[in-house]
């Protein structure tokens, strides 16, 4: 496919087309926009909102500046609270925070992984 006729696709379903794509190689841009399109614009069997504050979490827990702008936007237009934002938000800082603990811990994972599953 052109340049062009990707564009035409985003615009149709995005009704613009982002700078990011803009800024992508000519040899890349069919394959992010697929990509995008499968990943980011198809049904999934998660409400959108959760989906959305899974995403938020996922940013968060990344620093993704821009991840952490889109998702936001994505989960309050799916009805997300200001409340559920920030819960997902600590959730994202419950995990790394837990994660870099247990890890510089060096906690044995074979036992930690019997322990959570016998739970």
């Amino acid at each position: 496919m052109t340049r062009e006729e990707v564009y035409r696709q985003i615009e149709e379903y995005l009704g613009f087309v982002p700078s990011w794509f803009k800024a992508l190689p000519e040899e890349a841009l069919e394959g992010e926009w697929r990509i995008h399109y499968q990943t980011e614009l198809q049904p999934v069997p998660i409400p959108a909102k959760y989906w959305a504050l899974i995403g938020l979490s996922a940013a968060a827990a990344f620093r993704s500046k821009s991840g952490i702008i889109v998702n936001t936007e994505l989960a309050r237009t799916f009805g997300a609270s200001d409340v559920e934002i920030r819960l997902a938000l600590h959730r994202a800082k419950t995990v790394v925070g837990w994660t870099a603990f247990l890890e510089g811990a060096q906690i044995d994972y074979g036992h930690f992984r019997e322990q959570v599953l016998d739970v």
